[in-house]
């Protein structure tokens, strides 16, 4: 199976109740009939709509579970420029080194 890339303005196109894409961790999602299962709510997704929702996934400490269940809705990656790379890697870098003694 191959994967589906998408830039991030075709995802930012899915932002209404009809399509919700949301990205995480550079993978796409669509969320739309998730929507109404979502333990929080379906507004909480809605403000995610056509975003990057990795950091409110992430701080709000979803669990292992919740991990495995976006598994269902990934539909591809996000394509990533040269910038955005760089940045990445920088943050997840300082992120890893804060971690060392």
């Amino acid at each position: 199976m191959s994967t589906n890339y998408f830039s991030r303005e075709e995802v930012a196109k899915h932002n209404n109740s009809e399509s919700i894409w949301i990205i995480i961790k550079s993978y796409v999602y669509d969320v739309t009939d998730y929507l109404n299962e979502h333990p929080g709510g379906a507004e909480l997704i809605k403000e995610c709509a056509g975003k990057d929702a990795t950091s409110d996934f992430n701080n709000f400490g979803h669990s292992s579970d919740a991990s495995n269940l976006m598994k269902l809705y990934k539909i591809g990656k996000i394509k990533v420029g040269i910038a955005y790379f760089i940045f990445y890697v920088v943050y997840n870098l300082q992120f890893t080194l804060s971690f060392l003694p």
